[in-house]
């Protein structure tokens, strides 16, 4: 991913917000899972932010695996949901028809 991948310091997370928004917007969702394993090998930790835009796109293209691969690696991380993330999730899954996912995530 270029830029990313080979800087060495720690990347803003708007920085990283802003790309995969470009990424999902345009049409390049290989290119965020490729953004997302670059920071993974280099042991940053993703923002709630980050995480639920990248859930947002997912929902978009109907990756719903990713989706749910992704809420194991928030709550393995310990990270606590927020209202944000929760409206992420549920928009996410509406839009993959999978109604009974977004009844859950209340029960």
């Amino acid at each position: 991913m270029g830029f990313l991948a080979d800087k060495e310091s720690d990347i803003e997370d708007s920085l990283v917000n802003t790309v995969v928004d470009v990424c999902g917007k345009f049409g390049y969702p290989e290119r965020i899972e490729g953004l997302l394993e670059t920071l993974r090998k280099k042991k940053r930790q993703l923002s709630l932010v980050t995480y639920g835009k990248v859930i947002t796109i997912y929902g978009q293209i109907h990756k719903s695996t990713q989706i749910d691969e992704l809420l194991k690696e928030i709550k393995k991380l310990g990270l606590e949901f927020n209202e944000v993330t929760y409206g992420c999730v549920m928009e996410a899954y509406l839009r993959c028809g999978l109604y009974d996912k977004v009844c859950l995530l209340y029960t």
